[in-house]
């Protein structure tokens, strides 16, 4: 590479880490005020933070084909760029698109078939508010489920929350079971508290509930982080009874909970990576990034919701946001 080259991604990650700093002032400022113009400029530095990751991801990917094909300088750069701004654009609109997964699970002993709305990480703060939820409660309230999960990161924690932010959701019929995720623990817990008080909305705090003829075991994620398995050794769940499992994270494979009697696990966490090429991060870090996942036996399934929101910066490049439906059917019907 040439001194110019150098020069260049330099000046790109100096760039980059003065727009993260400075992202982190406006969320500062948010937390206090969060106005119409502080989401405006939100929106702005995310944008140009994303632009100038893509921007060292772009130079690095034209350096490797320059240095076999021997590249025009001028052509390349405007490439790199247009490139650049095409992807941040893409990752943009791409979170206007409510995509919906429709899946089936077998549960031994269900009572009957049951159909769960199974929603996460909405984020709600700065970009996704009142408005959002109301648009998700009528996609929920035409497609009429049996209930709604919320597997945690219900708000975001970069400004001061309110029971209007989930206000919208009183006007879903049915019962709505929800867990802490990792975000609740940058939310003040008397605004989260006072907020929950006055809707609907019912947090499952480390326990077990009956809810017609099966068991939802709610875990919050900091308890389960410690070592979610042994917590469940803790419910001494019953074998002859389905157990739904809510918990944030996907931090177990399905033979592991099928071995705690769990026969579903409901998670979230992962936002299917995001931003690229976080798809592949999100493969290391986690035993699954989205998706529904058997055990061995097909007695215990693991499934991870994309997320209805987005975290950092309100883009997803090769992941969607998204509503599941998750079917539970009776083994006797087949």
């Amino acid at each position: 590479f040439s001194i110019i080259s150098y020069v260049h991604h330099l000046l790109i990650l100096l760039i980059s880490g003065a727009i993260v700093v400075y992202m982190y002032l406006v969320i500062g400022i948010l937390k206090v005020w969060g106005s119409i113009l502080m989401r405006i400029l939100y929106y702005k530095v995310a944008f140009w933070m994303v632009l100038m990751i893509y921007l060292a991801l772009m130079s690095i990917v034209y350096h490797v084909i320059n240095a076999i094909y021997k590249l025009p300088t001028v052509a390349g750069l405007i490439i790199v760029i247009l490139l650049s701004v095409a992807i941040c654009l893409y990752g943009f609109i791409n979170t206007f698109c409510l995509t919906i997964d429709r899946v089936e699970v077998i549960i031994p002993g269900m009572p009957r078939e049951v159909t769960i709305a199974h929603i996460s990480d909405l984020h709600l703060g700065p970009i996704y508010n009142q408005t959002y939820v109301s648009k998700l409660v009528k996609i929920l309230n035409e497609s009429k489920p049996d209930f709604v999960v919320i597997t945690g990161d219900l708000f975001d924690g970069t400004m001061k929350l309110s029971y209007d932010m989930i206000k919208p959701f009183n006007k879903f019929p049915n019962k709505i079971f929800y867990v802490y995720g990792n975000h609740e623990e940058f939310v003040n817990a008397e605004e989260l508290d006072s907020a929950l008080e006055k809707s609907k909305i019912i947090h499952i705090q480390n326990e077990v509930i009956q809810f017609e003829g099966f068991n939802i075991v709610g875990i919050d994620f900091g308890l389960g982080q410690k070592n979610l398995l042994e917590e469940l050794d803790k419910f001494n769940l019953p074998t002859n009874t389905p157990n739904i499992l809510l918990y944030h994270g996907p931090m177990n494979t399905a033979d592991e909970l099928e071995e705690k009697n769990i026969n579903l696990h409901l998670a979230g966490h992962t936002h299917g990576g995001q931003l690229f090429p976080g798809q592949i991060v999100s493969c290391l870090l986690f035993k699954y990034s989205r998706g529904l996942h058997p055990s061995s036996s097909k007695k215990s399934y693991v499934y991870v919701n994309m997320g209805a929101g987005t975290a950092g910066a309100p883009m997803r490049i090769f992941s969607s946001m998204q509503i599941s439906y998750i079917t539970l059917k009776p083994k006797q019907q087949y």
